[in-house]
């Protein structure tokens, strides 16, 4: 969810689950 590095770009890969 490469979206997600949009909003909260400064949170790690983690998110990219």
């Amino acid at each position: 969810m490469a979206s997600v590095d949009v909003f909260q770009p400064i949170t790690p890969a983690v998110l990219d689950d």
